[in-house]
């Protein structure tokens, strides 16, 4: 491989898809994530509607350039508001909180496939 480590990348670039991962798992059990009804309507065999993944979710909005059909089916309800439980402790969340994480994921993933694209093509270096 050329450049300056550009696998270092790809690994923080699996630990911010798992955590999304977890993030979406989360997400759903509270019920924040609606189906973007009507804008992507069912398959016309009638009442069948995309799945969501949370995993497949998560790789769909982190990696640019890529539809693995998630996304365009399934949004934060940003009026939503949740409660989960981790370590014993309560926390709260709402809709447009997890929008505003997603936005974030969004961007690691374009500035982390760059950085990986430019290591591996040698536009970073170590000299």
């Amino acid at each position: 491989m050329q450049g300056h480590r550009p696998l270092l990348a790809l690994l923080w670039s699996l630990g911010v898809v798992l955590i999304g991962w977890g993030v979406i798992v989360v997400a759903n059990r509270m019920g924040l994530m609606r189906q973007t009804w009507p804008e992507n309507s069912p398959s016309k065999s009638g009442d069948r509607y995309e799945r969501l993944s949370p995993f497949l979710y998560s790789l769909d909005v982190f990696v640019p350039f890529v539809n693995l059909h998630q996304e365009p089916y399934w949004w934060p309800d940003a009026d939503g508001r949740g409660e989960f439980s981790l370590l014993n402790r309560r926390f709260q969340i709402s809709g447009r909180a997890l929008r505003r994480y997603l936005w974030l994921q969004i961007i690691a993933g374009w500035v982390l496939s760059a950085i990986f694209v430019a290591g591996v093509t040698g536009l970073i270096r170590n000299d």
